[in-house]
């Protein structure tokens, strides 16, 4: 996320679907959460969140992103394309 070399694996189903996504050391994201950047206003998810190999499920919507973590998250196909 926010460089145009986003690593990114697409399920998908009527126009929804779930992308993993690697967070880049330019990002604009690095030191920021879900909950600062306002995810769900734009009607995306995060799922989870992988960083150095060590999978996160428990309150995402505060962890603040570093260059590198792996984010998986949900909702439309036009929202979530980079």
């Amino acid at each position: 996320v926010g460089s145009k070399d986003t690593d990114e694996e697409l399920l998908t189903s009527d126009g929804f679907g779930i992308s993993e996504v690697v967070v880049m050391s330019n990002s604009i994201l690095i030191g920021r959460s879900a909950l600062d950047i306002g995810l769900r206003r734009y009607g995306v998810s995060l799922l989870a969140i992988s960083r150095r190999g060590k999978r996160t499920t428990n309150r995402l919507k505060h962890v603040r992103f570093e260059a590198g973590d792996v984010l998986v998250i949900q909702g439309a196909l036009d929202e979530m394309s980079v």
